[in-house]
């Protein structure tokens, strides 16, 4: 049965001259900011989107123009629990979860 051993800890223990104490230490310094900026620069924002989201989603009401995720666009006229009742056409009415709103339809800059 073969051993594999990462390089850069048998370097470390090899160094250090103590069993582990000092490539233990080395190591932590080097990952945890790592770990730290990885959670910072990807994490923390989709949460913040994530929950932007959510918020846009309960806060629909008749009368909002949306776009769904499959790219569907439509006008709320009914809201319930869980689901919405869009207009797509007239006389078209299609009732949809209110996850798979994507973002409210921006309105149209006079100019």
């Amino acid at each position: 049965m073969a051993t594999f051993s990462i390089p850069a800890v048998s370097l470390a223990l090899a160094q250090s001259g103590q069993p582990g104490g000092g490539a233990l230490m080395q190591l932590l310094t080097l990952w945890v900011p790592i770990i730290l900026i990885f959670y910072i620069l990807m994490v923390v924002p989709q949460q913040r989107q994530r929950k932007r989201v959510q918020q846009m989603q309960n806060g629909l009401k008749a009368g909002d123009k949306v776009i769904l995720s499959c790219g569907i666009y439509g006008t709320v006229v009914g809201v319930e629990d869980d689901t919405l009742q869009l207009r797509v056409a007239e006389q078209m009415r299609i009732r949809v979860s209110k996850q798979s709103v994507a973002s409210l339809q921006a309105e149209p800059k006079e100019s």
